[in-house]
């Protein structure tokens, strides 16, 4: 996964888009949230924009395939949307509940960021042919083979 600094506008794109609606959604989970709480206001705030981040990371750099990377990172980074999403739904308007939030989906976006390099990629498509019989092989299937 590329880092920021490489990130094609359509990423942005989908961030900027994404991060109010996640914020909509993690509020709506949490009931009624307090108003006065600047610093549960501020973690929802800030779990929003890095979720919003970790959903733009899967949006392809080029075409139109999604970016999965490799399949037990891309499933784990989109595990951490729903802890989130569950942690404003269990904890509600308590304070730890944007800071769990916050702690998943920035450990989604740490693992969309570095781990998909460390995954095994095919660089050729797989090849499920009859490999081609050499001359050796075939000398060594009619030495075995019965003639009668």
């Amino acid at each position: 996964m590329a880092p920021f600094t490489t990130w094609p506008r359509r990423r942005w794109t989908v961030a900027a888009v994404t991060a109010p609606l996640l914020g909509v959604v993690f509020a709506l989970v949490a009931g009624p949230p307090p108003a006065t709480d600047v610093l549960w206001w501020l973690g929802l705030l800030a779990a929003a924009g890095v979720g919003s981040l970790v959903l733009a990371s899967y949006v392809p750099a080029t075409g139109w395939r999604p970016d999965l990377g490799c399949t037990p990172c891309a499933a784990m980074s989109g595990v951490t949307l729903f802890a989130a999403v569950y942690a404003f739904g269990t904890f509600g308007a308590e304070v730890s509940a944007p800071l769990v939030g916050l702690v998943a989906t920035g450990f989604g976006l740490v693992q969309r960021l570095t781990q998909p390099e460390t995954c095994e990629t095919r660089t050729a498509p797989l090849d499920l042919s009859w490999p081609a019989a050499d001359e050796t092989d075939r000398a060594r299937l009619d030495e075995r083979t019965p003639r009668g």
